[in-house]
């Protein structure tokens, strides 16, 4: 299957991370196949982006000629559109955060095992800007259907003005044919000798005034109907016969144009009439003239209609709108926008909107209007407006001609205010917790110190009385010294805790990391931990494949780990029950599972599992006892090792812990010859970067 291709551009100034990144992109697994120019500056990155289309970048934040979020705004700056996904050496979360805020998609910490999270989150970046061009795809096309329904009503507009022009010329042509029958009837009665031709002619004038489109109605001084053409007929719904000698039952005003009811196409409508004098059979009568008027009254009601929805609509949206030229001339605005100026909306149309919304001479910095009139395109803005005293949230579409020609566009203003100040009182909580948490971890720490050396004298105090040292002692002294010291190695055990959970949070615990056979590993560790569980009657397993998987750990942390979980299925798993240990290899991770037939978790404490001092699954009084910090330095420790843990259970059915870790073996890294790189061999033998770099996070 022929894969898709992207273009990426990395700009990274260290060689050996350059060559990493691209080694790792050359053995992609996905359905994809990456391009990759790489280049070691902020410059030699600005000429390749004004020069070449690029389907992402890569970018280092520390460069020569370049350092810090700078970097990303600068980039954003050369081509906007294109993704960007931030490589940084830095663990600090606020520096990610920052680089997204600045117009970064993502970023990756170059840390732990990259060769699987580097494509899935440079396709993810990928994908999310598929989604971006999708929605500025909609918007576009919701732009030409408002452009489309503004020409219909041109359209509309154009046909009601032919109407009007076709029914003035008819006017104009009746008025001619009526001054034409007047001199024929002045003519017929002076030239009563000529009655043939007379007759001939007024033959020929009822063939026209009968098939006349238009209805006509003459009607005699008295009001009584004396001639009714086939038009007359079908507006008034009913035939001649029926009218003649009947009384029209209108007003009869010479001169003027008045509206009538009648019958268009079997249903009410309405006509034009109007009543001029004639002479009909030598006597003095009226012509009264009837044009059907329903269709354009109401192709004009539907236009009325329609402008009024579309006012209605555009000044009930909360959001300001306003719609300016090529000029910066503001044409449109909503009430909304209008409002909250203290101006009416007449007062702003014909006013650039630098003047309105700026106060100023001159078109805004970074005006969005000015973005859409040079590129065409959408673009969007957050400010703050100190004369409205609010955020805003600034968006312009622009509007095309036919000819693809930006004319205007939509200028979209949205009150932002609450979520700025809600981001604001965010900002401020975490930092907070964040000050509370170190002055937290660091009393914990400094109390874990100062019980150290008191509680091992202690413990070899009564070591030594135990050992009757001092003197001879009774069985009864030996049990309550027995006692105390199992308290002091638990008091103990709760100090190493917490100095192990102190070191983790501060960065301070170093893994000594070699290549190690897991599934060894999981027997000796299932060993040592067979006469605890023999102790309660349970059964405790471990199924490991007979081939070796080595994988790059600490293998005393590991084994740390391990002990860890099994001692928690023992502790809560009741006599009789069984607990099972076992490892699999999948898709470049190997999983290691512990299962009991214990007492279960609620499921909703597993969220809350791994906190730290905290325990789940006993009732009060009398039982096992512990820290509530296990789970939390287990979940810690296999985060330093670039993997994750899981947790399946219900309560009375048992418990599943899955912990997945990297699977980087030695053929890896014998995969790379060459003498320049033998430094990243030793990277991904490893599985971490140089000093000084962490875990990655993802977005």
């Amino acid at each position: 299957m022929e894969k898709d291709l992207i273009k990426v551009l990395l700009v990274e100034d260290d060689e050996v991370d350059r060559r990493l990144v691209e080694r790792l992109l050359a053995k992609c697994s996905q359905p994809v196949e990456f391009t990759v120019e790489s280049v070691g500056s902020m410059s030699a990155a600005a000429e390749s982006l004004g020069s070449r289309e690029y389907d992402l970048v890569l970018l280092d934040l520390g460069l020569p000629d370049s350092s810090g979020i700078e970097t990303v705004q600068k980039i954003n700056e050369v081509n906007p559109r294109t993704s960007i996904v931030v490589l940084t050496g830095s663990d600090d979360e606020e520096t990610g955060l920052l680089a997204i805020k600045s117009g970064a998609t993502d970023y990756l910490v170059k840390g732990q095992s990259l060769e699987n999270l580097l494509v899935r989150t440079m396709l993810y970046a990928l994908e999310r800007e598929k989604e971006k061009k999708l929605i500025l795809e909609t918007n576009r096309r919701l732009q030409d259907t408002s452009h489309e329904l503004f020409r219909a009503k041109q359209e509309l507009e154009k046909k009601a003005n032919a109407l009007q022009k076709t029914q003035e010329e008819l006017e104009l042509r009746l008025e001619e044919r009526i001054v034409e029958l007047s001199k024929a009837n002045e003519l017929l009665t002076k030239l009563k000798q000529s009655e043939r031709a007379l007759q001939a002619s007024e033959a020929n004038l009822r063939k026209v005034i009968v098939t006349s489109p238009d209805g006509i109605v003459i009607v005699g001084t008295d009001g009584i109907v004396q001639f009714a053409n086939a038009a007359a007929e079908s507006l008034f719904g009913h035939n001649a016969e029926s009218l003649l000698g009947e009384l029209l039952g209108l007003p009869l005003m010479k001169g003027e144009v008045a509206e009538i009811d009648v019958v268009h196409g079997g249903v009410s409508g309405t006509a034009e009439m109007r009543v001029v004098d004639t002479e009909w059979s030598s006597q003095s009568a009226y012509l009264v003239l009837l044009r059907d008027i329903t269709d354009s009254k109401l192709a004009e009601e539907k236009i009325k209609r329609a402008a009024q929805e579309w006012r209605t609509t555009f000044d009930s949206i909360a959001d300001m709108i306003s719609i300016h030229d090529k000029n910066y001339k503001i044409t449109r605005v909503n009430k909304a926008l209008a409002n909250a100026f203290g101006k009416e909306p007449k007062e702003l149309i014909g006013k650039t909107c630098y003047e309105v919304f700026h106060g100023t001479k001159q078109p805004f910095p970074n005006c969005p209007h000015m973005w859409s009139l040079k590129t065409k395109e959408p673009a969007t803005l957050e400010l703050f407006e100190p004369r409205l005293g609010i955020h805003l949230g600034v968006s312009t579409s622009p509007i095309l001609d036919e000819n693809g020609e930006v004319t205007s566009s939509v200028h979209i203003a949205k009150d932002i205010t609450e979520r700025k100040l809600a981001e604001d009182k965010l900002k401020e909580a975490n930092e907070k917790l964040t000050e509370y948490n170190q002055l937290k971890d660091e009393f914990v720490s400094t109390a874990s110190h100062e019980l150290r050396t008191p509680l091992a004298i202690i413990m070899a105090a009564i070591r030594i009385m135990l050992d009757e040292i001092p003197g001879e002692i009774v069985e009864k002294q030996r049990d309550v010294l027995t006692t105390a010291m199992k308290n002091v190695q638990g008091l103990s055990k709760i100090i190493d805790s917490l100095l192990n959970i102190a070191k983790i949070e501060a960065g301070k615990l170093d893994l000594q990391k070699t290549v190690v056979n897991i599934c060894e590993l999981i027997k000796d560790t299932v060993s040592n931990c067979k006469a605890l569980a023999q102790e309660k009657s349970l059964s405790l397993d471990c199924e490991v494949p007979e081939q070796s998987i080595d994988v790059c750990l600490d293998p005393d942390r590991i084994k740390e780990v391990l002990m860890n979980l099994i001692s928690n299925s023992i502790k809560f798993t009741s006599e009789g029950g069984w607990i099972k240990v076992t490892c699999t290899d999948r898709d470049g991770e190997v999983l290691v599972s512990v299962r009991d037939s214990g007492v279960g978790i609620a499921e909703e404490d597993i969220p809350k599992l791994f906190d730290k001092f905290t325990q789940f699954g006993r009732k009060a009084g009398p039982g096992e006892k512990g820290t509530g910090l296990g789970l939390a330095i287990v979940k810690k420790l296999i985060e330093m090792h670039g993997g994750k843990i899981d947790v399946e259970s219900k309560v009375n059915q048992g418990t599943i812990f899955t912990i997945s870790l990297p699977l980087i073996t030695k053929a890896v890294a014998e995969a790379l010859s060459s003498e320049r790189d033998e430094f990243v061999e030793s990277i991904l033998a490893n599985n971490c970067f140089p000093s000084g770099e962490v875990a990655q996070h993802e977005a």
